[in-house]
């Protein structure tokens, strides 16, 4: 669990706000806030690599809070595209 926190902050630091999903935007609005953070990467290459060589293994934190302030269901006249033909006639 600690190395997930770690190298969620890690990734964070150099990567900003193209480390999506996460569970800082709970809503679009969040969402198009946060992906104007710039991450070290853009500033600095060589500190980047410095940061993500201290990255262990792959694990990073589940997001499981991302977008839950939004609506995600798909209205009716979208998922008829789906519906086999023979139920819209």
């Amino acid at each position: 669990m600690k190395a997930a926190v770690n190298n969620t902050q890690l990734y964070r630091q150099v990567f900003g706000g193209e480390m999506i999903p996460t569970d800082k935007t709970l809503s679009y609005k969040d969402l198009q806030k946060y992906k104007t953070n710039s991450g070290v990467v853009e500033e600095d290459v060589e500190r980047a690599r410095e940061t993500l060589q201290k990255i262990q293994g792959h694990v990073v934190e589940l997001p499981l809070h991302f977008l839950e302030e939004e609506d995600l269901t798909p209205d009716f006249d979208y998922m008829i595209n789906f519906a086999p033909d023979t139920l819209v006639q």
